[in-house]
């Protein structure tokens, strides 16, 4: 008889853990009603000036990245057209 693979033995070990733990039998007969809970999100004055500096600190970021990409392709394109020797 051949040896096992590991994914026949994946699947036997899957087998046993279901055979020993069973799922618990869901109940099909009671309707539940279940409403979701919300609660109103209450920022503080720092959390808000934090919110503001992040965002601002993200947008300037992204300029400095774009005008990096500029300048680069600048540069390879310089290279390329032997300005830059």
């Amino acid at each position: 008889m051949p040896k096992k693979t590991k994914s026949q033995k994946k699947l036997a070990d899957s087998r046993r853990v279901i055979a020993v733990n069973p799922l618990p039998k869901s109940e099909t007969n009671k309707e539940k009603t279940t409403e979701p809970i919300s609660a109103p999100v209450i920022l503080t004055d720092y959390e808000l000036k934090l919110r503001k500096f992040t965002l601002a600190d993200l947008k300037k970021t992204a300029v400095i990245m774009l005008f990096l990409f500029a300048l680069e392709f600048v540069f390879f394109y310089a290279k390329l057209k032997g300005i830059l020797n």
